[in-house]
């Protein structure tokens, strides 16, 4: 079976679990709090821009990519607020972040991320336990999470769960994904003829989020969520 290690480094990089180095998250700021990101909202951004996207003066096994972004939930929207790369201080041999704000948005000024659509995942609280295969961070199981759904740059809700709610919404999200033509492509793409859907199955439901642009169970049960909340 193909392997597929999909990790979310601050733009929706694709990366090794297999690394030695555990890659830099983005950060995003919701509600005065700071939360590691292990997504990367400003990818269709540069897919249609791809002259402003940041290049790093150092290349780095930590960096799952050339950028470090950084995010805040304003006025129900989500907007860029920084976004970093390594450079050499001074001419080296010391290392900075340095900002390359100014040559991604006009003005440098802040940006509401409107090419991006799809569920912000912030985790919060102590590690639950870790991934089978992988050690970092974007893989464990955290104690709490909150989800934002956002479309073209636009908070549309809002979910609050502990883990076992977290898990459970995976199973009924992963279930309507399945029946979605997103599923399909993502087989095309992932998966070897020779497969079997169980083998299928546990292969996509380690990135399959990152496929899913929307809450897809909006119209089941929803049991025991502790906030759920649509943006007006």
């Amino acid at each position: 079976m193909k392997f597929l290690a999909t990790v979310c480094i601050v733009s929706a990089v694709v990366v090794s679990a297999a690394s030695a180095t555990e890659p830099t998250p983005s950060k995003i700021v919701y509600e005065g709090k700071e939360y590691e990101l292990w997504q990367s909202p400003m990818v269709p951004f540069f897919d249609t821009h791809p002259d402003k996207e940041p290049k790093s003066e150092i290349w780095s096994t930590g960096r799952g990519q050339s950028y470090i972004a950084v995010y805040q939930i304003e006025t129900n929207h989500l907007v860029l607020k920084d976004i970093t790369v390594d450079a050499w201080k001074d001419g080296g041999p010391d290392t900075e972040e340095k900002s390359v704000k100014d040559a991604v948005t006009p003005g440098g000024k802040d940006m509401i991320v409107t090419n991006y659509s799809g569920i912000l995942i912030l985790r919060d609280g102590e590690i639950i336990r870790h991934d089978d295969f992988s050690r970092w961070r974007a893989y464990a199981l955290y104690s709490n999470y909150i989800l934002i759904e956002i479309k073209k740059g636009r908070v549309t809700e809002i979910r609050s769960y502990n883990h076992k709610q977290f898990e459970a919404f995976k199973d009924r999200q992963f279930h309507a994904y399945k029946g979605t033509a997103a599923y399909l492509d993502d087989v095309r793409k992932f998966t070897s003829k020779d497969d079997t859907e169980e083998e299928i199955d546990a292969l996509l439901r380690k990135g399959f989020l990152n496929s899913t642009s929307e809450f897809l169970d909006k119209e089941e049960k929803i049991p025991n969520i502790d906030r759920v909340r649509t943006a007006p």
